[in-house]
């Protein structure tokens, strides 16, 4: 423990250490010494003392390094995993693929007409639409799987322990639930729209062509989409009911 040049005292862990062991050091000392019991009662208290503070200390630091790793994983708009959480995510239902030998699948999602809504509302209103979009995601996805924002208008689901009936399934959930998601924007609905391609992964399967498998099969959606415009929501087929939300 510490006290600066204002009377505020600081507690710095090492600096803690170290006064510890000397304080300890010198009521080995005092006791040998056959020194006054109220002296070594108050060198015991201020061992005491010292100890709690360097153990809040560590504590402190130790919640505030965990802050900062999931900070650098997470991005500040949405709430979601950013690229690089998504990149460890993905490592690890890979590591998971490989060790169980099972399957997995990667969602990808990319927005359509984003920049129209940049250029017509402003940016606010664009950074809206992408966090209603993190919330729609989020809200349908099992516990285990994870989200992110892979960058701009881009987002992935990545699923563990899930086979290919399954991914599809929440493919289909998660477009029919972002198509028929809107922000109200100053009084003017501004619709979602987005397309979806879906990958299923196994053991032997490389991340970089994971990721390239759906993000083709995404771009196949969208040039369907373009062909076929999205139906008018009370057109829409009914929602898909979710059988495996845990």
């Amino acid at each position: 423990m510490q006290v600066d040049a204002s009377g505020k005292i600081f507690i710095d862990a090492i600096s803690d250490t170290f006064e510890l062991t000397e304080i300890i050091h010198r009521l080995g000392e005092f006791i040998s010494d056959g020194a006054d019991p109220e002296a070594a009662r108050y060198l015991a208290r201020n061992a005491m003392a010292t100890a709690e503070h360097a153990a809040w200390r560590i504590r402190e630091q130790s919640e505030r390094i965990a802050a900062l790793e999931r900070d650098s994983v997470t991005d500040p708009l949405t709430g979601l995993l950013n690229l690089r959480g998504f990149q460890q995510e993905l490592h690890r239902a890979l590591s998971d693929a490989r060790r169980h030998d099972e399957t997995g699948a990667l969602i990808y999602i990319d927005l359509d007409q984003f920049k129209v809504i940049n250029d017509t509302y402003g940016h606010c209103a664009g950074d809206a639409v992408l966090k209603r979009v993190a919330s729609v995601l989020h809200s349908n996805v099992r516990d285990a799987d994870r989200v992110a924002r892979h960058g701009g208008d881009e987002f992935a689901v990545i699923m563990f322990r899930t086979e290919l009936a399954d991914a599809k399934h929440r493919a289909d959930l998660l477009t029919w639930s972002l198509n028929h998601a809107a922000v109200d924007w100053q009084g003017s609905p501004i619709p979602v729209q987005a397309s979806l391609g879906t990958e299923v992964f196994g053991a032997n399967d490389a991340e970089t062509t994971i990721i390239e498998r759906a993000d083709q099969a995404m771009y196949r959606s969208k040039q369907i989409r373009a062909e076929f415009p999205v139906m008018l929501p009370s057109l829409m087929p009914a929602q898909p009911v979710d059988h495996q939300s845990a």
